[in-house]
């Protein structure tokens, strides 16, 4: 089908259509001296300047009986389109942005009759389906099925910004659905997808009061020159190094700067003096593999909805910077969707509000005024303040007013008295902490709750462990360390991939005294659990410095609030337990606000170290994990319409003397990782090869390197296309002996003599040697020097002609000489099997026990079978010489 595109702009003595509209950009937010646009890039310009679009504006037109709208921000240009694919939706919205199209749709029921409930109806789902990527899922089954974790962990990004904008009297179940359905390697589809999904709320009726739109902002630090790339603002205090003439001057500022961390990125905190940092609105993937920050911002045309970011320490200032420019382009694009909604969007489906009967909220208030709230919600513990205190006033309000009046009327609805309730509770929260400064447990807003540690609760086969306890929430901590085998493998629209650093949280319905599923994780544990484990990522060493995989697991024991910062401050005390040389300790804090959300005119209050209880009555979850100097991980969400920077500012501001306090408190509990690593953990070591030889050392399905693991005796061996190669081992041995052999493969591929090249004289098959030298005794047999250079092997098999349990049972020794003679000879690697011509001697075993165990289990030991010695005469058949 051939698709044609007019904009107003073509034909200038036509009239615009109606639809067609273009907004000026709208006014920028904060502080207009902290960053300044830098051009975009001449290409995207260009394009953009011969379409009619400049930089924030945009337009809507009508393509082939379709509604479009196109967005310019950051020299790119967001598609959104409606009227073409599934028209039976409420809301369907397609965006593109280069070659990558996410689609989403909004449905809700329609109802003769509305439910009374007491929360909010929205189920989000996003999927990327693999033909996206020209890709078919790997494994049996090729049908793209349950979610997986990063889908899941989109579906939380969408649903959180979008929940608070839904009308509280909204009684519809209502379903946003989202699928990537062409992905190009550059333009991420997340951010895409929540714009997606908020554009198609938009359009769908839900009476939303404004647009949700998202963007992702990241931070390059580039040399002066690349000043010109697209969608970048450069940090004006930080351009004033461009004035420094003062050669003196730059050597001290390079001299102080900070060590890069390794694993993290090459990029130091601060920029070199001939380095400009700027931040990118919607990076490519490759632009954010390159930051220092993962910023994911949502929100209306004026206000914050939701952040979640990832950074390597920076500096709160720097963070609320990357929000300053992040909200202008959020708000560009949620302006144009509101400007769309005008001629693109169902009309209101206002049957679907179910406001509270008038009287409830003055019936609530007539039971328990202010001071018997206060009274329920105080308490040293949470059951004095939950249970016995304001779940029990609660239990008394719903009794009364859910009861038959004496008229036979019945009474209010129970999820109606509950959300009358939880609305006077609040508001009573928010009036006794402004009144007195003190909270439900008596503590002022800035104070952190009663922190308690203990390291190591665990024996010693636990590799690290720690109890963490805060106030009423405790996580028991455990980090497991291993080899490459143990890294977590992933599957996306990327490919296969595999990371080596992972955390799993898990939430038992016990850690809040209920019952429930124990089972797969749900949305709220993968969450917790990957906010957790970024928090922690840039204190991990780098696999050069540590070649080790870590697993952290952290179990909720008891959950009073913030169970995922009590997550980050265990899981970095459990890997110092363990042993790893952490870059620096990591702690974490959840922020709480209080609003007056009745138009009284009151201040916002902010709450440090928030409980259960002022999650749930309060206006926001900020949590923010870090060091003494930046900031590593931070994930907000509301439930109002949106919040202000310097709000913002204020939480992050009082987050970070929290964040210190509790750095303090683990700094005396473990000042510093153990000095060694745990007993019963392999070890590891790496060694760097040739990218050319990677092949030869792998071999043929694996033959060769499968056969270097069986004969040294080593747990794992694992290289990859560059050239690492990490070979991990119980003993020193087996890890020494492992490098020889692949130390002969790399010699022989660069033509040189081969470590261990077979001597001028050739050895034959049936040789006999006398009187050689036993060189290395391993778990598995004993090596011993036929010529100098040249090792011949004997298995534990073929050492005597009764059954041989462990090499300890044989009377041999390092240094010791014996009689062998050549049994088999592998030409091609320069390997000779050899056996010895007389039995050597087996320590007697009390009852003949080992000899009844190589019957009943010898299945690694060639099954129970004796091994014998060859006869003599016996062909080449008979000796099993490998093919």
């Amino acid at each position: 089908m051939l698709s044609l595109t007019f904009t107003a702009t073509s034909f200038s003595w036509l009239p615009a259509p109606p639809w067609s509209r273009t907004a000026a950009s709208p006014p920028a937010h904060g502080r207009a001296s902290v960053a300044r646009s830098v051009a975009t890039d001449q290409k995207g310009a260009a394009a953009a300047e011969a379409a009619g679009l400049a930089e924030g504006t945009w337009l809507s037109e009508e393509v082939g009986g379709a509604r479009r709208l196109r967005v310019a921000v950051a020299g790119k240009e967001l598609t959104f389109e409606t009227g073409r694919m599934a028209r039976q939706a409420m809301g369907s919205v397609i965006v593109k942005c280069g070659d990558t199209h996410v689609y989403s749709a909004c449905c809700f029921e329609k109802l003769e009759e509305l439910q009374p409930i007491d929360f909010t109806p929205l189920r989000v789902d996003y999927f990327e389906r693999s033909s996206a990527a020209g890709l078919t899922k790997g494994g049996y089954i090729k049908r793209d099925g349950r979610p997986s974790e990063h889908e899941t962990l989109v579906s939380r990004l969408i649903d959180r910004p979008i929940r608070p904008m839904i009308p509280e009297a909204w009684s519809l179940e209502t379903q946003i659905t989202s699928y990537v359905l062409a992905y190009d390697g550059a333009n991420l589809p997340d951010v895409m997808a929540m714009c997606a999904a908020g554009a198609s709320l938009a359009l769908s009726g839900v009476p939303c009061p404004k647009p949700v739109a998202a963007v992702r902002v990241a931070l390059l630090e580039e040399a002066e020159e690349a000043e010109g790339a697209e969608g970048a603002v450069v940090l004006e205090e930080e351009v004033m190094e461009e004035m420094m003439e003062d050669e003196m001057m730059e050597d001290e500022m390079m001299e102080d700067a900070p060590v890069p961390l390794p694993g993290v990125g090459d990029e130091t905190t601060e920029p070199a003096a001939n380095m400009v940092r700027r931040f990118v609105i919607n990076p490519t993937k490759q632009e954010l593999k390159k930051s220092k920050l993962n910023l994911v911002l949502a929100g209306t045309a004026t206000d914050v909805l939701m952040i979640e970011g990832f950074c390597d320490f920076l500096p709160e200032e720097v963070l609320l910077e990357g929000l300053e420019v992040g909200l202008k382009a959020v708000s560009t694009i949620a302006s144009a969707i509101t400007d769309w909604q005008k001629t693109a969007a169902m009309p209101e489906y206002t049957r679907g509000l179910r406001a509270l009967p008038e009287e409830l909220d003055e019936q609530v208030k007539l039971i328990c005024s202010d001071q018997v709230l206060m009274e329920a919600m105080m308490g040293d513990d949470k059951p004095s303040r939950e249970d016995n205190g304001l779940y029990a006033l609660q239990r008394e309000v719903l009794k009364q007013l859910t009861a038959d009046k004496e008229d036979g009327t019945p009474g209010a609805t129970r999820a109606d008295v509950k959300r009358a309730f939880k609305k006077a509770a609040s508001g009573a929260m928010r009036r006794m902490v402004e009144a007195s400064g003190r909270r439900q447990d008596g503590r002022a807003t800035t104070d952190v709750r009663p922190i308690d540690i203990l390291m190591k609760p665990l024996p010693g086969q636990v590799h690290g462990s720690v109890l963490f306890t805060r106030g009423e929430t405790q996580a028991l901590a455990t980090a497991t360390l291993g080899d490459s085998s143990m890294a977590q493998r992933y599957e996306d629209l990327e490919g296969e991939g595999s990371k080596r650093f992972y955390l799993q949280y898990v939430f038992p319905p016990f850690s809040v005294g209920e019952i429930g599923r124990n089972g797969a994780p749900g949305r709220r544990e993968v969450g917790h659990g990957n906010l957790a484990e970024r928090a922690l990522l840039p204190a991990v060493p780098s696999e050069e410095e540590f070649p080790y995989c870590l697993r952290i697991e952290s179990l909720i024991t008891e959950s009073c609030g913030s169970s995922s910062m009590a997550s980050v401050c265990g899981g970095c005390l459990a890997m110092m337990a363990a042993g790893v040389p952490i870059v620096r300790p990591v702690a974490g804090v959840a922020m709480g606000l209080l609003l007056d959300e009745e138009g009284g005119g009151g201040q916002p209050i902010v709450l440090t170290d928030i409980l259960g209880s002022e999650d749930a009555l309060g206006t926001m979850d900020f949590k923010v994990a870090g060091d003494t100097e930046g900031v590593t991980a931070f994930q907000l969400d509301i439930k109002c319409e949106g919040l202000s920077l310097p709000l913002m500012r204020r939480a992050l501001e009082q987050a970070k003397e929290g964040r210190l306090h509790i750095l303090g408190l683990m700094a005396k509990a473990m000042p510093t990782h153990a000095a060694t690593l745990p007993d019963s953990l392999p070890r590891t070591v790496k060694m760097t090869v040739s990218p050319e030889v990677v092949g030869r050392i792998i071999g043929k399905g694996g033959e060769t390197i499968n056969g270097i693991i069986a004969d040294t005796g080593v747990t794992n061996i694992a290289i990859d296309k560059s050239g690492s190669v990490s070979i991990s081992g119980r003993t020193s041995e087996s890890i020494e002996l492992a490098q020889r052999r692949i130390e002969e493969i790399v010699s022989s591929e660069r033509g040189g003599a081969p470590t261990k090249a077979p001597p001028s004289p050739p050895v034959a098959l049936d040789q006999e040697f006398k009187g050689v030298e036993v060189k290395n005794i391993v778990p598995f047999g004993v090596f011993v020097e036929l010529y100098p250079g040249l090792d011949g092997f004997c298995h534990i098999s073929e050492l005597s002609s009764a059954y041989v349990r462990k090499m300890e049972d044989v009377e041999i020794a390092v240094g010791d000489t014996i009689d062998v003679k050549v049994s088999q000879i592998n030409a091609a690697k320069g390997q000779y099997r050899v056996i010895p011509t007389t039995a050597l001697t087996v320590k007697q075993v009390a009852g003949g026990e080992g000899r009844g165990r190589g019957r009943e289990g010898g299945r690694g030991r060639g099954r129970g079978r004796v091994a014998k010695l060859p006869r003599e005469g016996a062909s080449e058949a008979d000796k099993g010489l490998p093919s």
